[in-house]
């Protein structure tokens, strides 16, 4: 019994080894699930539980690097890392995570610095997303509740409508202090509304020919469920949940032509610039392609893949597409703007471009669907992945270029303090999720590894931090004395080359220099937050270079010694060089250059031993001195 159990255990670890290639299991239900280090994206993950006072920053083992405490719940929202280090997010005014709510910002220390909230004096109803902007302030969602009888004078069927009707606005807050905000533009729906019921109303035209302008009459609660900023376009993008749309509208404009249609960069004042997902919404034809979806964002134009395009995630895709099988989320690319100047085209009926998306998936892992009704988001990162939100469950994958799933992870935070062990049936909801490159801000680099996971345990994250230490290797060439060492590593952030005589050096290739013969034992050491390697290779120098075994003293001189500020080179014969390295005794890099008129500058050397290699133009060789600056 005993053999038979040390062999599966022999299996065991070799299948979790070889190449860590993919790693996964089929009981975890929380943390991490799956993945292949190999090919995912490097970055931290930021997101937020909902109904939970937590924000998590996360490695790709699932490790914690960063854990941030907020006053109160999140309340169906995401939260930012901000270019400062802070964080922002926003959270409920009460224990319950739910309604509207408040702002608040915390430090990379996570201390609270603003906290800002709805109340009488503001009139705020915050909401679902916000968008920091360059210039320091917040872009925020805010839902204004109009009484029946101001409705109906704006041109709202009374059949439509309950006790109240329910518009957004985009609001520009400007923090005060530790709690204060002002208010330095504002956009409201409720100026850019167009109506056909009843021509004695405000409001009233052809909601075709006005498709700048939202039909008043689509619903009595407009809901927009996310927010992004363009800064080189100075344009806003909006999610429109409750009319199966997208919304570009213009930040150029002051607050008093934005309640107008003329004015700002483009033209059109607060007039939208682009809408998208819902033709029939003003009377054009054009299938209807978005239901319920979320997280419209810009992608960077750097970036390779979709740079310049915008994506979404379609929630409800499946019920436009597939009648028998309903529950499916699209990833969308969409192509908007071909010329990157802000200025949407349409199409013969009048519908916006592009008739069709540029690109959408539509995956699965292990044989489900990537879907969630509600919330939800997508990152398009770097290198061209996918990183997907499903809200509902939460659950994250990372999708590479050819489609496939090479990571996912599922929050084990239900809400408040409530985690999930592994095991546990999960319905965690995430609004939706960021990952953040290591340079996005100095807070974040390759030295923050966490080293605890949310859930009790995991043995894929051990795997998986097994999979991220460093690996080390290393070449050596040696001519007499000296010695060039090439480094050759994978997940290393930094290393220490030890070369046995009780020298050290942090270069990556150093050209070290014995002083004695012998036989060394040369370590090279690399390190990252998950852990060391260490190789160690045995060097045998078998002479000590003389100046006269290389190049005798009647073919090549260097003088004078001890040298103040110049050595100056004296060559006979077949010998000439035309470059120079000076490098200190522990072999480090000092000064490296083209050799002018045979003499090299050293005033600028400490005083002391260095050695002069000096490059043969003709043969392949080296020379090497040793010399006194003084």
């Amino acid at each position: 019994m005993k053999k038979i159990t040390l062999i599966l255990i022999l299996i065991y670890c070799l299948i979790a080894v070889v190449s860590f290639a993919q790693i996964t299991n089929n009981t975890n239900t929380v943390g991490l699930l799956y993945t292949e280090p190999d090919k995912v994206s490097e970055g931290l993950i930021l997101f937020a539980p909902n109904k939970s006072k937590f924000a998590y920053l996360i490695d790709n083992c699932g490790f914690v690097a960063r854990k941030w405490v907020f006053e109160m719940p999140s309340n169906y929202s995401s939260a930012y890392l901000l270019p400062n280090g802070n964080i922002v997010k926003m959270v409920s005014q009460n224990q319950s995570g739910n309604g509207s709510g408040c702002i608040e910002l915390r430090s990379w220390d996570d201390e609270l610095l603003w906290r800002y909230c709805n109340d009488e004096n503001n009139g705020f109803v915050l909401h679902s997303d916000l968008q920091y902007l360059p210039n320091g302030n917040f872009l925020v969602l805010s839902q204004p509740r109009v009484p029946a009888e101001d409705a109906i004078m704006a041109g709202v069927d009374p059949n439509l409508l309950g006790n109240y009707y329910y518009t957004e606005s985009i609001i520009e807050l400007l923090p005060r202090g530790t709690s204060n905000a002002f208010k330095v533009w504002e956009w409201r729906m409720l100026d850019h509304l167009v109506q056909d019921v009843d021509s004695t109303k405000l409001n009233y035209g052809n909601v075709k020919e006005n498709f700048r302008k939202i039909d008043a009459n689509l619903t009595d609660v407009y809901h927009f469920n996310g927010i992004e900023y363009n800064d080189s376009l100075d344009q806003i993008t909006v999610s429109s949940w409750t009319t199966n749309e997208i919304y570009i509208i213009d930040h150029t404009t002051t607050t008093q032509e934005a309640a107008t249609s003329v004015g700002g960069k483009y033209g059109y004042g607060g007039d939208l610039l682009f809408r998208w997902g819902n033709p029939e919404n003003y009377r054009t034809v054009g299938k209807q392609q978005l239901l319920g979806q979320h997280d419209p964002q810009w992608i960077p134009s750097s970036h390779s893949r979709f740079g310049g395009k915008i994506s979404l995630y379609n929630n409800r895709y499946g019920e436009l597409v597939d009648e028998l099988e309903t529950k499916i989320s699209g990833i969308f690319i969409l192509d908007i703007d071909a010329n990157n100047d802000g200025v949407y085209p349409l199409n013969e009926n009048g519908a916006f471009l592009p008739e069709e998306p540029h690109y959408v998936w539509t995956g699965r892992y292990k044989y489900t669907n990537i879907y969630s009704e509600i919330m939800s988001g997508i990152n398009v990162l770097a290198n061209g992945n996918l990183l997907i939100c499903e809200a509902e469950t939460g659950r994250f994958s990372e999708v590479n270029t050819n489609g496939d799933i090479i990571w996912r992870y599922v929050s084990p935070n239900r809400s408040h303090s409530n985690i999930i062990s592994q095991g546990g049936l999960n319905n965690s909801k995430i609004y939706k999720i960021k990952k953040y490159e290591y340079n996005y801000i100095p807070q974040l680099n390759k030295h923050l590894c966490g080293t605890n996971i949310i859930e009790n345990k995991n043995e894929l994250t051990a795997l998986c931090k097994t999979a991220y230490k460093p690996k080390v290797d290393f070449t050596s060439t040696i001519k007499n004395d000296t010695v060039v060492f090439s480094f050759e590593t994978n997940n290393t952030d930094s290393i220490l080359w030890d070369f046995g005589d009780g020298n050290t050096s942090l270069e990556t290739n150093p050209i070290y220099k014995y002083a004695e013969v012998g036989t060394y034992n040369a370590c090279l050491t690399g390190y990252n937050c998950y852990g060391a390697d260490t190789l160690c290779k045995e060097i045998r120098i078998d002479q000590i270079t003389s100046i006269n075994e290389i190049a005798p003293q009647s073919e090549l001189q260097i003088y004078p010694v001890p040298a103040t500020t110049h050595l100056h080179i004296k060559t006979l014969g077949s010998f000439t060089f035309n470059q120079y390295s000076i490098y200190n005794l522990a072999g480090k890099l000092i000064d490296a250059s083209l050799i002018v008129g045979n003499k090299i500058n050293v005033a600028f050397l400490e005083d002391g031993v260095y050695l002069l290699q000096l490059q043969h133009n003709t043969k392949d060789e080296t020379v090497i001195f040793k010399f006194i600056k003084s």
